[in-house]
This record gives structure tokens, C-alpha cells and sequence, in this order.
């Protein structure tokens, strides 16, 4: 059977090429947008099952007054290449609004320790997790484990101040 239209053969054609396009736009921007998610985490460590149990992310959209308290910290400790001790993953620990733990059970999340700019939900797209009628799941179950939550400078960045001198690492510790 043969469908005919006023347009003919070429539009045809055209169309199909249209369509294989579109269609390669398409794929190439979920890699790009798969690419960019992945950029976001530093160092991600994974153990034996493949489950993500470490990871840096750049401090990102903190509040003028939380880059402040970084920046005091990083000023009054003098922190530079010659004077400090870094971390496994090139950063030095900050103690002023610098760790915290976040713990999540069996789907529910509880801020075990006073954090200023961490948040469950901060954990929770790092690591996969979908908010799915108040609980926090992953592959269909609720969740549970314990994070660790560290903030950390980079020796020797400038403007010290600045959101992209400043790292935060999450360690599942349970």
C-alpha cells in the first residue's frame, strides 16, 4: 500500500532528516545533561556493590553571611599552602559551620548535628535519592544511612571569600 501526498518524495525526505535531528539534538543533551550532574561531584568514592559512600561537591549559592564566616575562618587560622594540614581530598576542614551528620531512617531524614547551609535534601540529590510521598527512596525502598558532612578551603584560593574556594564532603559512615 502506497500513501500519496501533494508534497512527494522529497518532503518525505525531509522529513525523516527532520526527524534523525531532532532526534540527535535530543540524545546529546541528556548526555550533556548526564555529563553536567557528574561534573558537579569531585573524588566520588564507591565501594564493593557500586553504592556511592564518598564525594566533594563545590560550595554552591551560600549565603553572603555563611561565605563570611568561611572567609573569618580561613583568615584567623592564616590558612595557606605552608601553614595548614590538608585532607585526603586537598582541602583544609573548617570548624566554624564546617561538619555535621545527617542521618536518614528507614526513609525519614533527622539532622543529628546543628549544620548552618546543609540540608537533607542537599545528601539526598547527591546521592539518588527521590522524595516520593514525604519519604526519601531509593530503588523503590525506603532509605537509610548515616552521612557525615564536612566543609573544607582550598590552600592558596582566591579571593578566599569566593563560593569556588570552599569544598563539602559527604561520607556515608553508616
Amino acid at each position: 500500500m502506497t500513501i500519496k501526498t501533494k508534497f512527494g518524495k522529497n518532503f518525505v525526505i525531509f522529513s525523516v532528516a527532520i526527524a534523525i535531528i531532532i532526534g540527535m539534538f535530543g540524545f546529546s543533551t541528556k548526555i550533556y545533561a548526564k555529563e553536567f550532574l557528574n561534573t558537579e561531584i569531585i573524588n566520588p568514592v564507591y565501594n564493593e556493590n557500586g553504592e556511592l559512600i564518598q564525594f566533594t561537591v563545590i560550595l554552591k549559592n551560600a549565603s553572603p553571611e555563611l561565605l563570611e564566616q568561611l572567609y573569618k575562618e580561613v583568615e584567623s587560622r592564616n590558612i595557606n599552602l605552608m601553614t595548614t594540614e590538608m585532607n585526603k581530598n586537598g582541602v583544609v576542614p573548617l570548624s566554624v559551620t564546617g561538619a555535621g551528620i545527617i542521618k536518614f531512617v528507614q526513609g525519614a531524614c533527622v539532622v543529628l548535628a546543628v549544620l548552618s547551609g546543609y540540608g537533607c535534601t542537599d545528601v539526598a540529590h547527591y546521592i539518588g535519592l527521590k522524595l516520593v510521598d514525604g519519604w526519601y527512596m531509593y530503588n523503590g525502598k525506603k532509605y537509610s544511612g548515616e552521612w557525615k558532612v564536612e566543609r573544607g578551603y582550598i590552600p592558596g584560593c582566591e579571593p578566599r571569600h569566593s563560593e569556588g574556594c570552599f569544598r563539602t564532603t559527604y561520607t556515608k559512615i553508616g
